[in-house]
């Protein structure tokens, strides 16, 4: 069976926004050639791999791309009406197994650019605090307590993207779906 519209990228996505609590914002302007950031130090990749450890990063990026399987194979299900059960089943043993090889080189990946902003001092910190008891307890509380989040989260979302919209819309020309005429407030 030939499948289409399948969304790699989204799976792709997950896996990055996974990572996100790795990621700070980008520089405002990326570093000349010249003055790149010089290569983390032997001390600080460890401290940076012991730090994705304590922090549990595998576990939890394989664990968001499994929260989302569902919806995305609801998705390619939609868009392959004659997929088998037998071929859903192997999609989902591929995408499992491959998110799993692609997550532990995401984070090799990660390390030095990680450690590069981090000063070894800082590297040590994390990682005295997120080895500790008290570190462990946040690290193992912290899906427990998003879940708690999500409907509250949920409940602003309609607002949020209201102000937004708002917001916008007083730095553009809007148009808005009950109106024909662009629409800017100020």
């Amino acid at each position: 069976m030939r499948f289409s519209g399948w969304p790699f990228a989204a799976l792709g996505a997950v896996l990055i926004l996974a990572a996100a609590p790795a990621f700070a914002d980008p520089p405002a302007s990326p570093p000349a050639a010249d003055q790149a950031a010089p290569a983390a130090t032997p001390r600080a990749l460890e401290l940076t791999r012991r730090y994705f450890a304590a922090m549990r990063m595998e576990t939890t990026m394989t664990a968001t791309v499994r929260a989302v399987m569902p919806q995305m194979m609801q998705r390619f299900a939609r868009n392959n009406p004659n997929m088998t059960e037998a071929e859903r089943q192997a999609i989902i043993e591929a995408a499992a197994q491959s998110s799993q090889v692609m997550i532990a080189r995401m984070l090799d990946k990660m390390a030095p650019v990680f450690a590069q902003s981090f000063s070894e001092r800082e590297l040590q910190d994390l990682v005295t605090f997120y080895e500790s008891p008290t570190g462990q307890a946040l690290v193992a509380k912290t899906p427990a307590f998003a879940a708690k989040m999500n409907p509250t989260l949920s409940q602003l979302m309609p607002e949020m993207m209201a102000d937004m919209q708002t917001r916008l819309c007083a730095k553009v020309v809007c148009v808005t779906k009950s109106a024909s005429a662009p629409q800017n407030p100020s």
